[in-house]
């Protein structure tokens, strides 16, 4: 699946994005995060960006994250991806491990098909509405031996969503509080209240957004001092999702 201007329109506007076969998928408001429990969010979004690798050694060839999930993956494994769906989706979530699919929701007329290829592009659509927030706080509590393996792997997959987020330095050394304050501080139209309505994606792009016009700002105080080898880059100059 690809991330389109269309699709990149919608997640400035915080509108959901329409996966084929499951419909459209609604981006989550940092009010309800928050009301859920930020660590148990991130615990769920961790779900949809750990890699198979990081799951089982020497998966066989042929296979994605929905079958290792899914299909080798046992009852822990099933249960977390279960909470996930559930959470992202707002639906009841049914697993069908011998037939290899995911039943999202009770109605008999109006139920939701989840299969190996639409899964990988829901997987996608969380992974670019969320900005992949690495899942530093998340707490373990494992009730036996084999779930602890498996938070430790899930926890093993924040080296993977710093990656793909290719976060900036300042991003790294800024936890989330600092930047929902900082935004509701610097920002000239959200304020404290208005943020909590925002999606993730939208306080990343914003942040973001106002780091590039500080630097842009403090390098013309810098060249108009007599600096040099200023590397001056415009404010609105393009942002890597």
């Amino acid at each position: 699946m690809q991330i389109t201007i269309d699709n990149k329109l919608k997640l400035l506007a915080g509108l959901p994005i329409e996966v084929e076969d499951l419909g459209l998928v609604h981006p989550l408001k940092l009010k309800e995060i928050i009301e859920y429990g930020y660590s148990e969010y991130l615990s769920n979004l961790n779900v949809f960006a750990v890699k198979k690798e990081q799951m089982f050694k020497d998966v066989p060839e042929g296979l994605n994250e929905f079958d290792v999930l899914l299909t080798l993956g046992d009852l822990n494994i099933n249960l977390m991806l279960k909470e996930a769906l559930s959470f992202f989706l707002k639906d009841e979530i049914f697993l069908y491990k011998e037939k290899q699919l995911i039943i999202v929701g009770t109605n008999d007329d109006n139920f939701r098909i989840i299969n190996r290829k639409n899964f990988m592009d829901l997987r996608k659509v969380i992974q670019v509405q969320n900005y992949l927030i690495s899942a530093d706080d998340i707490e373990a509590n494992p009730k036996n031996e084999k779930a602890k393996e498996v938070k430790e792997r899930l926890k093993k997959s924040k080296e993977e969503v710093n990656r793909i987020k290719k976060k900036e330095d300042e991003l790294d050394e800024t936890d989330f509080f600092d930047m929902l304050s900082a935004i509701s501080s610097k920002s000239n139209c959200i304020s404290k209240i208005d943020v909590m309505e925002l999606t993730i994606f939208q306080i990343y792009e914003e942040f973001k957004r106002l780091n590039h016009i500080d630097q842009y700002e403090t390098g013309i105080l810098a060249l108009l001092q007599g600096a040099k080898n200023v590397k001056l880059k415009h404010w609105s100059s393009k942002i890597s999702l």
